[in-house]
């Protein structure tokens, strides 16, 4: 996969782009701030159930559109962004639908966290009416989309890439091209969701540790990403809770929707994802407990309620003295090093599916990379399968003994070791599979042995 323009927009696709009569039909969270970077400057056309998403648009130089008929009547190229793949479904061939008034050459760049058969299904019935399908999904969270900065991911044929291309690239420069077969973006976006929301999760409780251990989130938060437990949630959560702020508005409903979606992925291809099953359950629980208006953000409060302490604040009531514990001031060496061997196993997994799917790590590793499960470790791992890089200095038993003292010592002072412990049983069978002494790189041997041929 190539990133196309990162940094800047040739003139002749701004030209190409601005004369095109573009449809933008979902206009949630993320559907609204994706339109934004297409209003004023293009032939905008706009529809969403919700009169007041319109009028948003509208009051950014966009048009509305009086039905779904009048948007595939009069664009060249029609854009969906909603919740589910059922609902692109409605979209595209209910009553009243886009397929009824699609003219042959159009093409639908769809930017739902689908389900790629689904996606499939649909391009199919498209190709019979002319129009093409590009899937395109977007991963970064709505700050980045309202920057005009969003990872976009986008798989399709040659011909559809192309004439989708200029309309992409105007949302954001940060395109990626995933390959020819439809559905691979949104398996591949699926995937980066899970792996974000297993290092969401699994950070969360490891912070929660070192609270009890007497350091304070704003210490930690400096000292992982000064360093190889770096990863999008300690640059993007970790500074948001310590400030008091909100990282992201994105719907908690939505998030389990997506990890379900990924799970299914794993489990259509043969491919246990235990760490990522904990994760998965984790956040539905806390779906059930706070209810359907919650954000993924209320995840943070659910660990603190979990956990038994509070991650910024009350620190006299919430945090043992150090002096408790054996660690002492090993503290954040031990949280900083167990967040990075955490990173490590989260992504393994989630590459070995990318794999097992049918996706080269040439073509996944960027988009990781650049997107919301990005990590140090995950740079590290891509560096080390790409050939690219020095072996790390570390071994496989150093981490596995890191996790256990992380997690005896967590469940010790009263944290539920949920991630952890998952983690660190994959670690005791690697150190099984592998030996101690191995260094990273030989666990790296599990996403070659999980390529599934038959998925290309």
């Amino acid at each position: 996969m190539r990133l196309i323009r990162q940094w800047t927009i040739s003139i002749c696709l701004l030209r190409e782009s601005r004369s095109m009569k573009i449809g933008y039909v979902g206009l949630g969270a993320m559907g609204r701030a994706l339109a934004g970077n297409l209003a004023g400057g293009h032939d905008l056309l706009v529809w969403d159930l919700n009169p007041t998403a319109i009028q948003t648009l509208v009051e950014q130089g966009a048009r509305a559109a009086i039905s779904l008929a009048d948007v595939g009547a009069n664009c060249d190229v029609v854009v969906l962004c909603l919740p589910k793949s059922d609902n692109v479904r409605d979209a595209l061939f209910g009553s009243g639908g886009l397929a009824e008034t699609l003219k042959p050459g159009t093409v639908v760049i769809d930017q739902t966290s689908g389900l790629p058969d689904d996606t499939r299904s649909f391009v199919l019935a498209l190709s019979e009416k002319g129009v093409g399908l590009v899937d395109a999904p977007v991963a970064g969270g709505v700050p980045a989309a309202l920057a005009g900065q969003i990872t976009i991911m986008a798989s399709g044929s040659d011909a559809a890439f192309e004439q989708a291309y200029p309309v992409l690239v105007s949302i954001s420069p940060k395109v990626f091209r995933c390959g020819q077969r439809v559905g691979d973006a949104q398996a591949l976006k699926a995937i980066n969701n899970m792996a974000n929301a297993a290092c969401r999760m699994m950070t969360l409780e490891v912070v929660a540790v070192g609270r009890k251990l007497g350091l304070t989130a704003a210490a930690m938060t400096e000292a992982l990403n000064a360093g190889e437990a770096r990863s999008f949630i300690t640059e993007r959560m970790l500074p948001a809770v310590v400030e008091g702020r909100s990282s992201t508005n994105f719907a908690l409903g939505l998030m389990v929707k997506d990890l379900n979606q990924a799970a299914l992925l794993g489990s259509r291809n043969a491919l246990p994802m235990p760490i990522s099953d904990v994760a998965r359950g984790m956040i539905n629980a806390a779906l059930n407990l706070l209810g359907e208006q919650a954000r993924l953000d209320d995840v943070v409060p659910f660990m603190e309620s979990l956990t038994g302490t509070k991650f910024v604040g009350d620190a006299e009531r919430n945090v043992r003295p150090l002096g408790d514990h054996a660690v002492e001031a090993d503290a954040m060496r031990l949280v900083t090093a167990s967040i990075a061997a955490c990173n490590r196993f989260i992504m393994l997994e989630n590459a070995a599916l990318a794999v097992k799917v049918g996706l080269d790590v040439s073509d996944f590793a960027p988009v990781i990379n650049s997107g919301s499960a990005s990590s140090a470790e995950a740079e590290s791992l891509f560096d080390g399968l790409l050939g690219r890089g020095q072996d790390i200095d570390r071994t496989v038993g150093k981490m596995l003994d890191c996790l256990t003292r992380l997690t005896q010592l967590g469940s010790g002072i009263g944290v539920p070791m949920l991630m952890t412990n998952q983690i660190r049983a994959q670690c005791l069978q690697s150190v099984a599979d592998v030996g101690a002494n191995a260094r990273l790189t030989a666990l790296n041997g599990c996403l070659v042995t999980t390529r599934n041929p038959a998925n290309r």
